[in-house]
């Protein structure tokens, strides 16, 4: 297993702590390990992972690393979004199905946003329900293509 080392795991720590405004004792009692050269998983800080017989895959799928700014995975965010006081967009119903139907979608007047550039969390009310890129206005949809639904599906009607 592959032990991410204290200096980076505080400086991407950090990072996502002061992105979210997330408490600042939000990470402890975890740790971040390295999977692959792509991605940052983060785990309880007591496992021990065994080598053999070498696991599938081992805590939650964190950060993707091999980008200019690190960007939280969607189950990440899911995981901070209650959490997160700051980089947070919310969205209508309405908007927030077009979201799930993996629209990029300009920013409107009744869109809730505290930052103009970067990784946001979006929610639809107090619901965390994915990660997109802010950029330019344009909410740049990264929500997981297996995840989306369908022309004429609503995500709020059961």
């Amino acid at each position: 297993m592959n032990f991410v080392s204290p200096e980076d795991s505080d400086r991407y720590l950090t990072f996502v702590r002061e992105r979210w405004g997330l408490p600042d004792d939000f990470f402890e009692g975890y740790r971040l390990i390295a999977p692959n050269t792509k991605t940052i998983n983060i785990i309880n800080a007591d496992l021990n992972p065994v080598d053999e017989p070498s696991p599938e895959s081992c805590g939650l799928p964190f950060l993707r690393v091999k980008m200019i700014i690190p960007k939280i995975t969607t189950a990440a965010a899911l995981w901070i979004g209650p959490h997160a006081t700051k980089a947070i967009v919310t969205l209508s119903k309405d908007r927030t199905d077009r979201f799930f139907r993996r629209e990029d979608l300009e920013l409107q007047p009744e869109d809730v946003c505290d930052v103009d550039y970067g990784y946001v969390l979006v929610k639809c009310g107090e619901m965390t329900v994915s990660v997109a890129l802010l950029k330019d206005g344009i909410l740049q949809n990264m929500h997981p293509k297996a995840w989306s639904i369908g022309e004429g599906i609503s995500a709020f009607s059961f």
